[in-house]
């Protein structure tokens, strides 16, 4: 596919995070799969965040600024509503992506075509980037979750809440 049509878009909302977008975008641009393009929503930032976009020249990136902030949710929807791409992967502006994240997901969604989104475990990391290792904080285990199938991850979902990592994630829209 061309960068017109990448295989993925990998969408991020950002509102104030100068110290992580950088790395963030630079853990998409260190990827082993390379046929992606990104949209950032930089959501009325009033930090140096456009800034530390700026630095970033590579025509897969495409930035769309609000004047205000506008909130998550319309971040989001136009980061989705302006991605080109087959599959969708959300990225938090203070997490990046481990190298080989986007090539290992898309080919067992490319191997797997009746499954529709895929997730991984997260490593959780501090504002330092170090491991986190407050083992009493709810973070510390909340992505470490078994497998499970439609059913117990729906049943789970409904009767304990979120245990998904967003940013472990590829969908198929």
């Amino acid at each position: 596919m061309t960068n017109n049509n990448p295989t993925i878009s990998v969408i991020i909302p950002v509102f104030d995070q100068e110290k992580f977008i950088a790395a963030a975008i630079q853990s998409i641009l260190d990827q082993t799969f390379k046929d992606f393009e990104i949209i950032i929503a930089n959501d009325g930032s009033t930090d140096s965040t456009t800034k530390e976009i700026n630095k970033f020249s590579d025509n897969r990136i495409k930035v769309f600024s609000f004047k205000k902030n506008k909130g998550i949710s319309n971040a989001l929807n136009n980061c989705i509503l302006n991605g080109k791409g087959k599959y969708i992967s959300l990225l938090s502006a203070n997490d990046t992506y481990h190298p080989e994240k986007l090539e290992k997901q898309v080919d067992f969604l490319e191997r797997n075509v009746k499954i529709a989104a895929v997730f991984s475990l997260a490593n959780i990391i501090d504002q330092k980037g170090m491991p986190f290792s407050e083992k009493d904080h709810v973070y510390f285990s909340m992505f470490n979750q078994p497998n499970k199938n439609r059913f117990e991850w729906l049943n789970y979902l409904f009767f304990h809440g979120n245990c998904i990592c967003h940013s472990s994630m590829i969908i198929f829209p």
